[in-house]
């Protein structure tokens, strides 16, 4: 991922996700993200994050 890319997707889990704490974001983290309370509304709503 670029690195304008990466900043953009650390800084919307900064904001959206709790328990997130700036960790470098590697595919589990993401997948972990995906299954979250957080994220739950979000996936159902845009199936492009399924």
């Amino acid at each position: 991922m670029v690195i304008e890319g990466h900043m953009a997707l650390r800084d919307y889990l900064l904001k959206t996700w709790p328990t997130y704490r700036g960790e470098p974001i590697i595919q589990s983290l993401f997948d972990d993200w995906r299954l979250s309370d957080s994220a739950i509304g979000i996936t159902n709503e845009n199936s492009t994050l399924n």
